[in-house]
C-alpha cells in the first residue's frame, strides 16, 4: 500500500469560483442574481465558509459552462485534504509529546 501524501494546504472550491468570476469580470452580487442565490450565500462560498453542494454545482455548470462534477470533485478533494492535514498535525503533536515524555524520563532518571 502506497503512503498517502497529505498536502500542506487545502484549496476550497470557493477560491476557484472567486478567480473564475474575477476572470470574467462578474460581480458576486450580479452572479448571485443570475443563479437565483442570496448574495450572502454566494459570498460565504467564496469566503470558504460554505461548501459547494450538488445543486450549486449544477447552477455553476449551467451559467459558467464548467462541469458540475468538476466542482464536486474540488469540494470532495478539499474535504479530504482538510482531514489529512489535520491527521498529520495530530501525528506531529503526538510525536512531540512522546519525545518530551522521553526527555522528561531521562531527566528524572539522571536526577536520582
Amino acid at each position: 500500500m502506497e503512503p498517502i501524501i497529505a498536502p500542506f494546504v487545502s484549496t476550497h472550491p470557493g477560491k476557484i469560483l472567486k478567480n473564475e468570476l474575477q476572470a470574467r469580470n462578474i460581480t458576486q452580487k450580479g452572479f448571485a442574481s443570475i443563479i437565483g442565490m442570496q448574495p450572502t450565500m454566494l459570498n460565504e462560498i467564496i469566503r470558504e465558509k460554505r461548501p459547494i453542494t450538488a445543486t450549486v454545482a449544477i447552477l455553476l455548470e449551467k451559467t459558467l459552462g464548467v462541469p458540475a462534477d468538476f466542482w464536486m470533485r474540488l469540494q470532495y478533494q478539499y474535504e479530504l485534504d482538510k482531514v489529512r492535514i489535520n491527521e498529520r498535525t495530530i501525528r506531529k503533536v503526538c510525536q512531540v509529546d512522546a519525545k518530551n515524555q522521553l526527555l522528561n524520563q531521562k531527566s528524572a532518571a539522571t536526577n536520582i
